[in-house]
């Protein structure tokens, strides 16, 4: 099966365990945050990329998330 998140391939998709409005997504280039947010047309994902800082973009292939809701990721 092959997905997409704004225009890049995604690997792995996880719900928050600690959080019933988190979700996160991984793949191409990306490990991006995803929360449930109340608009004026009703609930929408809106999503918020990480920055390593200086880093290039690279491929996340994995991720983990600790229970004060920092995230574990790795790539390859």
């Amino acid at each position: 099966m092959k997905a997409k998140a704004f225009s890049s391939e995604v690997y792995r998709v996880s719900f928050s365990p600690y959080t019933d409005d988190i979700l996160i997504t991984s793949g191409a280039c990306h490990i991006r945050f995803w929360k449930m947010a109340q608009t004026f047309t009703g609930l929408k994902l809106q999503g918020q990329i990480a920055k390593f800082g200086q880093l290039e973009l690279s491929d996340t292939s994995a991720f983990y998330e600790l229970m004060d809701g920092k995230v574990v990721s790795g790539t390859d």
